[in-house]
């Protein structure tokens, strides 16, 4: 694939503009120098109550002037206790920026990020991102993949009347994914989400509201090359890996066809605000509605889901203690439907006539998560301390009722805890961050539990064929719920670059995470690890 060039002349571009606006405001707060250079990117968006919202109104609430970044970051991952469908060898790079930025009361948020990706050993899944879907295409074969992908945001916050806010934002992904030997296929990605919302300030509480929209759309094409009679079976996954196998032809089993979601909903929230204490509280709806196929007349199947989230932020701050407690709730209920469908000839033209739905499989899914940070140091953003502590648990049903008058359970649970520490160390000309991460995640349930439908009287089951790749089932529920060890360390080493007139510090930043498990059936090793660095500029 050929690296689209004209993205990466976006990248600098942005990069010149924010260099030359980050002159004009430091050159104006000479005084605020030393700190600024102290200050790390993912520290400050972090920190803030309002920049994970969905109401981009919030952004003008960020405790800063400006913060910028650009980098170029790479990632090597090996080892085989991975999803079925990602890479056991895996190498990418990319670049990417991002920045806030305050002119006058107006507040402005960006980011670019490119990537591209190549894997080892790849299969199972013809998709970008199948965990969006309540059904798959794919192969059986192992192979390279490669992927291109480039991610851009932009929003904006200003007041347009006495005490109320308005912001939007929008965030863009296009991606193109390559399977580079038969049986081969291309995947193309857009995903666009829009959202825009107001915030009211009433004395010590914030409140807003806000609409959001969000369409993703893959299209994938499966294609042989070589002109050959060797045969490769293709799969069309409904859920809990029952489906359609045969070999492919696009006759016989056709592939290739598009997925496309549309989610709509909005958030309301509210924020208490007291001396150094704030309370940061969003509830959110989303109904979502899913096709694929050439069109809603035309479709294989459609999709329906509802979700309902909450998050919830506490800040407490002082001098040089400051308290961060954070809560995410996410339930969601999806369903998917085949469309039944008859093609008959009438006048030489083939008419298509629908009658009605059979619903395939469902799945409803809770997430809980926690987090409480404490820093401790003069710098808000760059703590000499920095402790975090976190809880997470899932719950997940789903069942398959493809196979009449048959029906398949699968019920998991999977909890994990994790702790982070953070040490900064101010030297005359940089600084070096070290930090360290332990974490360990253990999952039960049923694996598979089979039922029969009450309407099944008289129904010989002797005929009911089940179609089902075990191993797959097997292996997605043993990666679930085992238990697994993960430890990360890094290291980061900022050199101050200071003018008269500019603040900044280039940086080289080290991570490496390593994964084990214990106790595996189903996957050719127990571990895995993932080698990152990234060299950059922060101002």
């Amino acid at each position: 694939m050929k690296i689209k060039h004209k993205y990466i002349y976006i990248l600098f571009a942005l990069f010149l503009c924010q260099l030359a606006f980050s002159s004009q405001v430091t050159g104006q707060n000479k005084k605020q120098i030393k700190e600024k250079c102290l200050y790390h990117f993912d520290d400050l968006s972090r920190k803030q109550t309002w920049t994970d919202s969905y109401n981009a109104a919030g952004l003008g609430f960020i405790d800063f002037n400006n913060s910028s970044f650009i980098e170029a970051y790479m990632g090597k991952g090996d080892g085989a206790l991975v999803k079925y469908n990602e890479s056991d060898d895996n190498f990418n790079f990319g670049l990417r920026t991002a920045s806030y930025k305050k002119i006058n009361k107006t507040t402005f948020f960006g980011k670019i990020d490119y990537n591209n990706f190549r894997g080892q050993n790849m299969t199972w899944s013809g998709l970008i991102y199948p965990e969006r879907y309540l059904l798959s295409v794919a192969d059986s074969r192992p192979a390279e993949k490669r992927k291109e992908s480039y991610k851009l945001s932009g929003g904006f916050s200003t007041p347009i009347a006495t005490n109320l806010i308005f912001g939007a934002q929008i965030n863009y992904e296009t991606a193109d994914l390559a399977k580079m030997k038969d049986l081969r296929h291309k995947t193309k990605l857009l995903d666009f989400e829009v959202t825009g919302g107001l915030i009211y300030k009433a004395g010590m509480f914030n409140i807003g509201a806000n609409y959001y929209y969000r369409k993703f759309h893959e299209k994938v094409e499966f294609s042989k090359v070589a002109d050959d009679d060797v045969l490769y079976t293709g799969y069309l996954f409904k859920g809990l890996w029952f489906g359609m196998f045969e070999n492919w032809t696009n006759d016989a089993l056709n592939l290739t066809r598009p997925f496309t979601d549309v989610i709509k909903g909005g958030s309301v929230q509210v924020e208490f605000l007291k001396d150094k204490f704030k309370f940061h509280n969003e509830l959110t709806y989303k109904s979502q509605e899913g096709l694929t196929g050439p069109g809603a007349d035309k479709a294989f199947s459609q999709s329906e889901a509802v979700t309902y989230e909450y998050k919830g932020i506490a800040s407490f701050e002082q001098d040089h203690i400051r308290h961060y407690l954070k809560v995410n709730a996410n339930y969601s209920d999806a369903s998917n439907y085949d469309k039944v469908t008859n093609q008959e000839r009438i006048g030489g033209i083939y008419v298509t006539f629908y009658y009605g739905l059979n619903k395939a499989f469902s799945r409803r899914t809770f997430d809980l998560n926690g987090e409480y940070e404490i820093a401790l140091g003069r710098y808000k953003c760059n703590p000499d301390w920095n402790f975090k502590a976190g809880y997470s648990y899932t719950a997940q049903t789903s069942i398959s009722s493809i196979v009449n008058p048959l029906y398949y359970t699968q019920d998991i649970r999977v909890a994990s805890a994790y702790g982070k520490v953070n040490k900064n160390f101010i030297l005359d000309k940089g600084m070096i961050d070290l930090s360290l991460l332990g974490a360990y995640s253990s999952g039960s349930g049923i694996k598979q539990r089979e039922s029969i439908s009450e309407n099944a009287v008289g129904i010989n089951l002797d005929d009911v064929v089940a179609t089902q790749v075990t191993a797959l089932l097997n292996r997605e529920y043993e990666f679930l719920t085992a238990g697994k060890f993960q430890g990360e360390a890094g290291f980061r080493y900022s050199r101050f670059v200071t003018t008269q007139n500019t603040a900044g510090s280039i940086y080289l930043d080290l991570k490496y995470s390593f994964t084990k498990a214990k106790e595996l059936k189903y996957h050719d090793g127990d571990n895995a690890g993932v080698f990152y660095m990234a060299l950059g500029y922060s101002f």
